[in-house]
């Protein structure tokens, strides 16, 4: 298993990128780094009810953002961040 906590809160930074684009990822993909790694067919193919220019400003926002720098700076501050799949997860969040 993967920690995909630094891809998530990398994917978070992206404008645009809101919880149906992170579901579908997540759904498409399996977890959140497979899909960070992926090329931008793969991406464009995961969202293909949102067109390409969406693949393309999530392949270009791939370029500025290191997932592990990003998840360091919540870790010096002291943030943490939860999933659906955390025990955490309020269940009338989930619905």
């Amino acid at each position: 298993m993967t920690n995909d906590l630094p891809y998530l809160c990398a994917f978070c930074r992206m404008r645009g990128v809101g919880p149906a684009i992170l579901r579908t990822l997540k759904q498409y993909f399996g977890n959140y780094e497979t899909a960070w790694q992926a090329n931008l067919n793969a991406i464009e193919e995961a969202l293909i009810p949102l067109g390409k220019k969406r693949a393309n400003s999530i392949m270009l926002a791939k370029t500025r953002i290191d997932p592990d720098r990003e998840f360091s700076m919540l870790n010096k501050e002291h943030i943490w961040m939860i999933t659906e799949d955390d025990e955490q997860y309020p269940n009338v969040l989930r619905e």
